[in-house]
């Protein structure tokens, strides 16, 4: 128990880390994102490992956002657009909207490959709300 906690413990230092679930083999990456206008800013390096995903997505903006992981093999300012936000194709999650100031947590299953983390509030997108995730 107390070398569980010392794991979160880092992991939220560095804004991207593993740790060791409870008693078993199996591991969740951590990755600290930050919303506001108009960026999504994940902490740390920009490759995670594939498995499970945690994102600690916080509203550091004053308007409503939103996280959605999408894969795909597109750059990330290079998703079709359907009316004035992405195509949501490959979606993987999302999370509901946030106020300012709002935290919220979104834990996903990830293969490798490219990921685009966009807000697709209308408009936000468009504004240059993404940044991309690569996963190993």
């Amino acid at each position: 128990m107390i070398v569980s906690a010392l794991a979160l413990v880092a992991v939220g230092a560095a804004g991207i880390g593993t740790a060791a679930a409870r008693g078993d083999e199996a591991s969740v990456t951590t990755v600290k994102v930050t919303l506001k206008e108009w960026k999504v800013i994940p902490a740390g390096r920009g490759c995670v490992p594939r498995g499970k995903t945690t994102f600690v997505v916080r509203n550091a903006g004053k308007l409503e956002h939103e996280l959605v992981v999408i894969r795909t093999t597109r750059p990330a300012g290079k998703l079709p657009m359907k009316g004035s936000q992405a195509s949501e194709t490959g979606l993987q999650g999302e999370t509901p909207e946030l106020r300012a100031g709002q935290t919220r947590r979104l834990t996903l299953s990830l293969r490798a490959g490219k990921y685009v983390l966009l807000c697709n509030l209308p408009g936000h997108y468009k504004a240059g709300q993404f940044s991309g995730l690569c996963v190993r």
